[in-house]
């Protein structure tokens, strides 16, 4: 069993740096493209099953890639982002300069009702029996097309980190791939964040760099050493063996896990941001 989560293409929210949650905001013009481009990256997948959020910006994205596939996407409310209460509607500034005392208790780890509506753990609650359900449908390959927010979290869950803070896991690029495959028992996370078909450098790796965090691309190949600090600011590329980046991203995972990262693809890609506490998984076989 196939299953590929697609983050929604940019909204106009997205574009201007409003919280969302339940909020419908309307695909922008560059999201617009995004969807038309992680569709036709997806053209000529045998496909048996399209579901989605029932919010128009996953809805629009989920109906160019059934246009390219061959299939009908199913609108699920289940699948909708995180509910943000108060804070839907307020630029991110906004936020901060009104609820501090949220956002600090967020940095901690507290599980809190954000903004006054859903806790992170109610939003894991709500999509982990759906998750379960097409885990162990008739399917061969659906596709599910939400918000980053849900597949951060359920991402995180499955690779056991879901109340570590910073997460290992990192943030999502618009229409990005995340691939999970359940077989016998046994989830495997074959990428994560793959963005490629529209970003060759994901929108995140250029705020950290504007941060000032560096930014290491570790390519596996045939040959090569194990992962190293990079000494400097800005992005660094190394190339690793597989088993050695393998074995570097799971000692950032935590124990009890119940799903474990694919071994690293020759050609592919791992970004990690160095500068966090303990380094951070951001994507993974990127390229695929």
């Amino acid at each position: 069993m196939h299953i590929t989560f697609i983050r929604h293409g940019e909204s106009v929210s997205n574009a201007a740096g409003i919280w969302q949650g339940h909020a419908n905001a309307e695909l922008s013009d560059r999201g617009r493209a995004q969807a038309e481009a992680v569709a036709e990256r997806l053209r000529g997948e045998a496909v048996d099953r399209i579901v989605c959020s029932d919010l128009a910006r996953a809805h629009a994205t989920a109906e160019a890639i059934g246009a390219a596939v061959g299939r009908t996407p199913e609108p699920v409310e289940v699948w909708r982002e995180i509910h943000l209460g108060r804070w839907e509607g307020l630029r991110r500034d906004e936020v901060a300069a009104r609820y501090p005392d949220e956002i600090a208790a967020l940095a901690r780890g507290e599980d809190i009702r954000v903004g006054g509506g859903e806790r992170w753990s109610d939003l894991l609650a709500r999509i982990g029996g759906a998750f379960t359900e097409l885990a162990t449908g008739p399917e061969d390959h659906v596709i599910v097309v939400v918000h980053g927010g849900v597949i951060v979290t359920l991402l995180s869950d499955l690779l056991g980190v879901f109340a570590a803070r910073p997460r290992p896991v990192g943030k999502l690029s618009n229409t990005s791939l995340t691939r999970v495959e359940v077989s016998g028992g046994r989830t495997v996370v074959r990428s994560y964040n793959d963005a490629l078909h529209v970003d060759a450098e994901a929108s995140w790796t250029r705020e950290m760099n504007e941060r000032g965090r560096r930014v290491t691309a570790m390519r596996p190949a045939g040959s090569g050493g194990a992962v190293t600090e990079p000494e400097g600011d800005g992005l660094t590329e190394i190339t690793v063996l597989p088993e050695e980046l393998h074995r570097w991203a799971t000692d950032k995972l935590g124990d009890g896990r119940r799903a474990e990262l694919a071994l690293p693809q020759v050609g592919s890609r791992c970004l990690s941001v160095a500068s966090r506490s303990g380094g951070t998984v951001w994507s993974w076989n990127e390229g695929l």
